[in-house]
């Protein structure tokens, strides 16, 4: 085999992280000595050069494995398919042809096909698939979870097995196609076209450098925010198909690798840091794009939990008829963002004298403890903390978690608690994670006064990254 035949298997092999059935026939035969001992080297070396060798060769032909979890839950999908497409049985045979309605359904941990006039085609046990698909890349696929519920439409070819005892669906979509079914979804249609064009590169990114990340699930991604939300046919809308048109191919690499390229609602004006100082998407000051460019701009969201509803939130594995006392953030990363919290914890407080306040001459300070004026005028606490105190450190986003993210923003937040029996009060900014292109900020960045184009915008939020065609080399990076 000369060196420019293995060359191009290495390449025809990297066009997926995922195996297709063809790769699979191959790594079977050259395990079963079929195949030359040259072509088992270059299949062995395939798995091990740099990813780098999967983004370049002018015929890359990348296919997205998108799990769609929506449908996961159901027990029987109606199929159809415009103009028509075939349905294939686990052993890849042809069952069913045309536009159906094909009907499966799930039966314990085996999913069954009936074609239009209702003949049962067969069962397929778990671990095996159905399969739509067309030949015609123009072709519509459909579902529905039942009689009158929404269709759901998908470029592609979509698969349909049993997992655990659930339905597990898969759409297998070219990727310039997956990313017109993203980015409407995710950013909006009515965005600036360079903020969308922006969003596409980074949708494209994120989709690449996740191949593989869902693999015992048997796909890449999720339709989900799990990985980017992902509606098929129903999110293309003419702005966002031409966004991913005039961007088609562009990615961003460092070191000739996809990077991460993560993005947020809002950042709140300044983008979260990742693990090092210097890992992409770094942290960057946005104030500029969120109307506040001489310092932070102010909180854009305000929660005031009482006492006990947030001790209710917070106080598993906490013992009966504690209280909590306070909450203090202990460490935030280089954006300000929380990362840990101190819970301070208390037994009951006995109740104050008869009185029902201090007297002139004490002061029940935040924390709950009494400061005593000295007769010099100086002051001490006594007891700073009194015996049976729980600490308990907690990170920003369990906090986030239980209360909710689309109720507690961000980590971008302070927390105040003026008196003993008052409320606590949580003053933040942004929405989400806050890492990498932050989607509010690139849309301001890409109105004027600054009209930004999607490079700029792509620069200032993934800083160190490289724009990189899929279809030109990348060796020598």
């Amino acid at each position: 085999m000369s060196s420019d035949m293995c060359s191009s298997k290495l390449q025809a092999l990297c066009h997926r992280h995922v195996a297709c059935p063809s790769e699979r026939f191959a790594a079977v035969s050259c395990a079963n000595g079929t195949l030359s001992s040259l072509l088992c080297i270059c299949l062995i070396l395939a798995l091990l050069l740099p990813a780098r060798t999967c983004i370049s060769g002018e015929e890359f032909t990348a296919r997205m494995r998108v799990g769609l979890s929506r449908f996961a839950s159901a027990s029987e999908l109606t199929l159809r398919a415009e103009p028509g497409a075939r349905l294939l049985d686990a052993q890849g045979r042809e069952r069913a042809a045309g536009s159906g309605p094909f009907v499966l359904s799930r039966e314990g941990r085996s999913v069954s096909a009936r074609d239009a006039q209702g003949h049962v085609l067969g069962s397929v046990p778990e671990g095996g698939f159905w399969r739509l698909q067309s030949d015609e890349a123009a072709t519509v696929l459909s579902l529905t979870l039942g009689h009158g519920a929404a269709v759901h439409h998908y470029r592609g070819g979509l698969e349909i097995g049993a997992s655990g005892g659930r339905l597990r669906v898969i759409d297998e979509v070219g990727l310039e196609d997956y990313v017109r079914g993203v980015i409407g979804p995710e950013m909006g249609s009515r965005a600036p076209l360079e903020a969308l064009k922006a969003q596409a590169v980074a949708s494209r990114t994120f989709a690449l450098n996740s191949l593989g990340h869902w693999t015992t699930d048997g796909y890449d991604l999720r339709d989900s925010t799990d990985s980017q939300v992902y509606s098929g046919v129903e999110a293309e809308r003419p702005e966002c198909d031409r966004a991913v048109r005039e961007t088609a191919g562009l990615i961003l690499t460092v070191a000739g690798r996809p990077i991460s390229a993560f993005f947020c609602a809002d950042c709140g004006g300044v983008t979260a840091p990742g693990s090092t100082p210097d890992e992409c998407p770094r942290s960057v000051n946005d104030a500029d794009a969120h109307g506040s460019a001489a310092g932070p701009p102010p909180p854009a969201w305000t929660l005031t939990f009482p006492p006990h509803k947030l001790a209710t939130l917070l106080g598993h594995g906490v013992p009966v008829g504690m209280e909590l006392m306070d909450v203090a953030v202990t460490e935030t990363d280089v954006s300000g963002r929380v990362r840990k919290l101190r819970l301070t914890w208390i037994p009951p407080r006995p109740p104050l004298p008869s009185k029902g306040k201090p007297s002139a001459t004490e002061k029940r300070g935040a924390s709950g403890s009494v400061d005593v004026a000295l007769a010099q005028g100086e002051t001490k606490k006594e007891p700073p903390l009194p015996p049976g105190t729980i600490l308990r450190d907690v990170t920003a986003v369990s906090l986030r978690t239980l209360v909710g993210a689309d109720t507690f923003r961000s980590t971008l937040f302070t927390v105040s608690h003026a008196s003993a029996d008052g409320p606590f009060i949580f003053e933040g900014r942004g929405w989400g994670h806050g890492r990498g292109l932050c989607q509010i900020g690139a849309m301001a960045l890409a109105l004027p006064p600054r009209s930004f184009d999607f490079r700029a915008i792509l620069s200032r939020y993934y800083a160190g990254a490289k724009l990189t065609p899929l279809t030109s080399s990348q060796e020598g990076e």
